[in-house]
Protein backbone atom coordinates (compact mmCIF):
# COMPACT_ATOMS: atom_id res chain seq x y z
CA UNK A 1 0.00 0.00 0.00
CA UNK A 2 1.50 3.63 -0.71
CA UNK A 3 1.41 5.48 2.45
CA UNK A 4 0.51 8.75 0.18
CA UNK A 5 -2.94 7.32 -0.65
CA UNK A 6 -4.88 7.30 2.48
CA UNK A 7 -3.25 11.15 3.23
CA UNK A 8 -4.51 12.40 -0.61
CA UNK A 9 -8.03 10.60 -0.12
CA UNK A 10 -8.69 11.87 3.32
CA UNK A 11 -7.47 15.29 2.15
CA UNK A 12 -9.71 15.23 -1.11
CA UNK A 13 -12.58 13.52 0.98
CA UNK A 14 -12.24 10.19 -1.57
CA UNK A 15 -12.09 6.43 -0.95
CA UNK A 16 -8.85 5.43 -1.28
CA UNK A 17 -9.90 2.89 -4.65
CA UNK A 18 -11.10 6.42 -5.79
CA UNK A 19 -8.03 8.01 -5.75
CA UNK A 20 -5.86 4.98 -6.95
CA UNK A 21 -7.78 5.18 -10.15
CA UNK A 22 -8.01 8.92 -10.06
CA UNK A 23 -3.78 8.54 -9.97
CA UNK A 24 -3.68 6.12 -12.41
CA UNK A 25 -5.53 7.85 -15.30
CA UNK A 26 -3.84 11.04 -14.71
CA UNK A 27 -0.55 8.81 -15.26
CA UNK A 28 -2.15 7.74 -18.59
CA UNK A 29 -2.76 11.06 -19.65
CA UNK A 30 0.73 12.07 -19.05
CA UNK A 31 -0.45 14.56 -16.42
CA UNK A 32 1.09 12.70 -13.30
CA UNK A 33 4.81 11.44 -12.65
CA UNK A 34 5.21 9.11 -9.56
CA UNK A 35 8.76 8.76 -8.42
CA UNK A 36 9.75 6.13 -5.77
CA UNK A 37 11.96 7.72 -3.08
CA UNK A 38 14.35 5.30 -1.20
CA UNK A 39 16.13 5.48 2.50
CA UNK A 40 19.61 5.60 3.19
CA UNK A 41 19.32 1.81 3.54
CA UNK A 42 17.81 1.17 0.23
CA UNK A 43 15.00 0.25 1.74
CA UNK A 44 11.07 1.86 -0.14
CA UNK A 45 10.32 4.87 1.80
CA UNK A 46 7.21 6.52 -0.33
CA UNK A 47 5.97 7.62 -3.48
CA UNK A 48 5.98 11.32 -4.41
CA UNK A 49 3.53 12.50 -6.82
CA UNK A 50 3.72 15.34 -9.34
CA UNK A 51 1.65 17.05 -11.52
CA UNK A 52 2.93 18.08 -14.72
Amino acid sequence: MHHGIPTIARDLKLSESTTRRAIQDLKKAGLLQKESRYRENGGCSSNLYRLG
